[in-house]
């Protein structure tokens, strides 16, 4: 069994409040040790820490706290696995399963962003290019009816208009 002090050092989180928030928020996803009645020290086991490294990695990825719920509800919870020191590392063993998985959900979810931006992008050269098309057709349309104009005030005034009075 684990302590408060114990699971912020395993998941290396800087404060030990997180943790205790982590508990109050989710405690209903965990041991009955880990959520005693007052006055009791809490003690953590080997699911809970699974459920606050889920918590954590989740926390990091920037899900809702109701995302997080109903992962947790679901059984979506990431085993935790503790980092291999250094040395263990340099003899060829193999890295930590749960570093490759948050990264490989960090770069997905980048990668569905760039692809939104993508799709965007595309739409809006699309709309661009309609846009342009428009305003050249205006362009035309209105340097004909300049000729036009030009055209008709070059003209000499027609007989009504002598008539009346107007036209120059």
């Amino acid at each position: 069994m684990y302590t408060i002090a114990d699971i912020a050092r395993l998941l290396d989180l800087s404060n030990k409040m997180t943790p205790r928030n982590w508990v109050t928020e989710f405690g209903e996803h965990l041991s009955p040790h880990a959520t005693p009645e007052a006055g009791e020290t809490r003690r953590f086991t080997d699911h809970d820490l699974d459920i606050l490294h889920t918590v954590k990695l989740m926390r990091e990825q920037r899900h809702s706290s109701e995302r997080i719920h109903a992962a947790l509800s679901s059984g979506d919870i990431l085993p935790y696995e503790p980092l291999q020191d250094e040395r263990e590392q340099e003899e060829g063993d193999p890295v930590d399963r749960a570093l490759v998985a948050k990264l490989t959900a960090t770069v997905a979810a980048y990668e569905a962003r760039a692809a939104a931006v993508e799709e965007e992008r595309d739409r809006l050269l699309a709309e661009l290019g309609s846009e342009r098309a428009a305003r050249l057709s205006a362009e035309i349309e209105r340097a004909k009816l300049e000729g036009r104009l030009e055209e008709l005030l070059k003209r000499p005034p027609s007989w009504w208009q002598r008539l009346l009075g107007g036209g120059g």
